[in-house]
């Protein structure tokens, strides 16, 4: 099986647009990469934690932000409470913490 790895200015990178937006949030990893089951053209979900949802249309101006970040990979991002529940059970199961 050949997995995918993020490399850690990738990482960086990511880490760093949306801590800048959302100092607040925790950041996890979840879905292929959190599961060490990436391909080459897999997504890198992330889920922002803030405590509350995220309002003002802050989650459009962060993947905008993102696309615009010139990271090779394709972004999935999500706010855990503006996602149904059972959808947010399922992504805790693999989430990793990838900042506090």
């Amino acid at each position: 099986m050949n997995t995918q790895t993020i490399d850690e200015k990738t990482k960086a990178k990511l880490i760093a647009v949306l801590k800048a937006l959302f100092p607040e949030a925790k950041i996890y990893l979840y879905g292929s990469y959190a599961k060490g089951e990436a391909r080459p053209y897999s997504d890198i979900d992330l889920a922002l934690d803030a405590g509350e949802r995220i309002t003002g249309g802050r989650i459009d101006e962060a993947k905008s932000m993102l696309r615009e970040s010139n990271i090779f990979y394709s972004i999935d991002l999500v706010d855990v409470w503006g996602i149904p529940q059972h959808m947010r059970d399922e992504i805790k199961k693999e989430w990793i913490l990838w900042k506090d």
